[in-house]
């Protein structure tokens, strides 16, 4: 199946997971005829794919995501998991944290020390309300985890049928000997004293539908994510999330998408950026490739990831931080990236 794709517009939950399933017959609530985004009882309307991935796109910031809610009058599952991780943060025993967690596991989870959202992609978890949801065109998306939902009906029947579609791409390591990998991320750590310094590194499939001519049509975008955090020793015993300006450096990679090689910055060393402040989570999401890939079946995920390196660091790590290398990208003479600046 060829894959037609249109200009790429800009650069930039938890419900139970379920199998793909016959359910009874539901009419979706219908978006405003308009085409600009509404929200409607809470959730947002987005009245294109284009829509609805270039608003992802843009909206990897704090301040940027505190602009469009307030423009839309709209809360979505992100704002309510930074919310609950700083409640969790001004815990003073850990009675009181356990008994706070437990009602935040639908939000947050516990990953090796570390708080950590459910929802893996900023993006997504900034355009679906509290519930996980959001529509494009009349077709229902909710966000569950790492996997998008997608809701659809037949044409004559008008039953409904929900698809999960996974939105992150595994991936072999130089070091798997395994054909596949069920790795979905690389977590690295960098220590300075009191300070630590995490970066989590993925790549998405984000995936939209909507209805064209009575079937339908998946539009997907495929994106690198840098999630940056940091956790600071407590005065006692322990270490605990904090808030702190955070940076990405010298991002580039080199992908496969079909049989279209993609590669990013070129090995130059010259990329950088940083949060808009003291923030608890950094995102840098580089959507990549030249446009979106549109069709009736989904675009299969990247089969060869040949490089993905960068340096990710705070302020309190000073010129120091934790390097990521996915497949060995320092074999390369123009990648030579060290821990320090």
């Amino acid at each position: 199946m060829q894959f037609t794709k249109s200009i790429l517009l800009a650069t930039a939950v938890i419900m139970a997971c379920a199998c793909e399933k016959e359910i009874a017959t539901t009419e979706a609530p219908q978006s405003a005829e308009s085409s600009e985004i509404v929200c409607i009882d809470g959730t947002l309307h987005f009245p294109s794919a284009e829509s609805c991935l270039t608003t992802m796109n843009g909206l990897t910031s704090e301040d940027a995501l505190a602009a469009f809610e307030k423009q839309y009058n709209f809360h979505s599952v992100r704002s309510l998991t930074e919310s609950m991780l700083d409640e969790l943060i001004e815990c003073e025993t850990p009675e009181e944290y356990r008994a706070i967690f437990e009602t935040c596991t639908d939000y947050l989870k516990e990953e090796d020390g570390r708080l950590m959202p459910v929802i893996t992609s900023v993006g997504y978890a900034s355009i679906a309300d509290t519930d996980g949801v959001f529509y494009v065109d009349d077709v229902k998306h909710t966000v569950c985890g790492d996997k998008i939902l997608v809701e659809t009906h037949d044409p004559v029947t008008r039953a409904a049928t929900t698809q999960a579609i996974d939105y992150i791409a595994p991936w072999k390591l130089a070091s798997d000997t395994r054909a596949d990998s069920e790795q979905k991320y690389t977590d690295k750590k960098y220590q300075s004293g009191k300070y630590k310094v995490f970066a989590r590194t993925n790549v998405l499939r984000h995936v939209v539908a909507h209805n064209q001519n009575g079937r339908t049509i998946y539009t997907s975008e495929f994106a690198v994510q840098v999630h940056v955090s940091g956790q600071k020793k407590k005065v006692l015993i322990g270490w605990n999330t904090y808030k702190e300006h955070f940076y990405v450096e010298n991002l580039h990679f080199d992908i496969n998408i079909g049989n279209q090689a993609i590669a990013f910055e070129t090995y130059r060393n010259t990329f950088f950026a940083q949060s808009d402040g003291k923030v608890k989570n950094f995102y840098v999401t580089i959507p990549y490739g030249t446009g979106y890939f549109s069709g009736p079946i989904i675009v299969p995920m990247p089969q060869n990831l040949n490089c993905i390196v960068h340096r990710a660091r705070s302020n309190g790590t000073g010129n120091c931080g934790v390097l990521t290398d996915i497949n060995c990208c320092f074999h390369t003479p123009l990648a030579l990236l060290t821990e320090c600046k």
